[in-house]
């Protein structure tokens, strides 16, 4: 969702977070969005200056 692709423009993260609470329960398991946001702190973005060398 957050890269570009031919069809459709990168969503920035926060839309793409928002997305993915939206589609939890219909077009997205519920169990893997739980999943995913347990983790999600821990995934570091592209950019992110938590991945800048310190």
């Amino acid at each position: 969702m957050t890269s570009p692709r031919a069809y459709r423009k990168a969503l920035p993260v926060f839309d793409a977070i928002a997305e993915i609470r939206r589609c939890s329960g219909t077009r997205l398991d519920p169990d893997i969005v739980l999943a995913f946001f347990a983790c999600q702190p821990k995934i570091v973005m592209p950019g992110d200056v938590r991945a800048a060398p310190g």
